[in-house]
């Protein structure tokens, strides 16, 4: 069983918005907190349905490093509905103590193209 605190603190203008985001993850089978990302975002207004958005994030847990950096450029095609393109990149380098043999070091640089729907 876990659970998961999240907290972020948002500063906004009419143009520009930022956002810094912290995460703890709680795992009841060591007792203690082990934080698992930190990070933030800095969305600007390039128009009346156009943004751009930089991010950034890093965290531990059992991984010696993990952490992307990302820029995006959405568009509003409705209320709802967003796209967006933009470029990422990801890296993870877990190695776990003691006996176990998975090792998964990787980084994922590219291109990423999404939709976002928005249920309110």
């Amino acid at each position: 069983m876990s659970a998961r605190f999240f907290r972020f603190h948002v500063q906004s203008d009419e143009s520009i918005a930022v956002l810094f985001w912290c995460s703890w993850l709680i795992a009841n089978h060591t007792g203690r907190a082990q934080p698992v990302v930190a990070g933030g975002r800095v969305t600007t207004i390039l128009s009346r349905k156009a943004f751009a958005t930089v991010l950034g994030d890093a965290g531990g847990g059992s991984a010696r490093s993990d952490y992307q950096i990302g820029g995006f450029l959405g568009y509003q095609i409705s209320r709802r509905w967003v796209l967006l393109g933009g470029y990422r990149y990801l890296s993870v380098d877990y190695r776990p103590n003691g006996k176990a043999q998975f090792v998964y070091d990787v980084d994922m640089p590219g291109l990423v193209i999404g939709a976002t729907f928005n249920a309110k």
